[in-house]
């Protein structure tokens, strides 16, 4: 199986649970790709699709997704404009509209200009999970809900992970290795 990590804002492969979750499925048998963005400089829609268009000819119906923050925002571009499907995305800590912090909305624009086409994600992913915390201090609880409602998908709530990231303590993501083995 292939598995594709996707970092978000002001973050590399090397933040947060990436190292930790790609060394866990390399050692269970799967190929594992982290491609590193452009981030805070030059992070736009378009040279993030540059970048990742190598990895476009991975993707097929044994692929699995994982993009945490502005990266799930991107697996919802990518899942848009795909001709193939993929196994599963997991967007962890997502959003779909401006987070209300300049520092956020000022670089994510492109990613948010237009709306989603929810129908052609919906197509492209035999199985969407979202993961989201009541805590966390970037992205509000409502849009996790608003991603749920629009992709008609399963919504694990934690209550008390903030960011999933380094700073809220997620050097490991230890339940999100969980869920993944419960839909490989």
């Amino acid at each position: 199986m292939k598995f594709i990590l996707l970092h978000g804002a002001y973050s590399t492969p090397e933040s947060n649970w990436f190292p930790w979750l790609s060394y866990e499925l390399k050692k269970l048998g799967h190929e594992v790709f982290i491609p590193e963005f452009p981030t805070p400089e030059n992070q736009t829609l378009m040279n993030w699709k540059k970048v990742f268009k190598p990895y476009l000819e991975e993707l097929d119906g044994e692929t699995i997704l994982i993009g945490h923050s502005l990266g799930a925002v991107f697996i919802l571009r990518i899942l848009e404009e795909l001709k193939t499907k993929v196994k599963v995305a997991f967007l962890v800590a997502g959003f779909i509209e401006k987070l209300g912090i300049e520092k956020f909305d000022s670089i994510n624009s492109s990613f948010l200009k237009k709306g989603f086409d929810w129908g052609k994600i919906k197509s492209h992913c035999q199985k969407l999970v979202i993961i989201s915390a009541k805590d966390d201090p970037y992205v509000p609880i409502v849009q996790s809900d608003l991603l749920s409602q629009n992709l008609s998908s399963e919504n694990i709530i934690f209550s008390k992970a903030g960011h999933f990231n380094i700073d809220s303590g997620y050097k490991k993501f230890s339940k999100l290795l969980k869920f993944i083995k419960q839909n490989i």
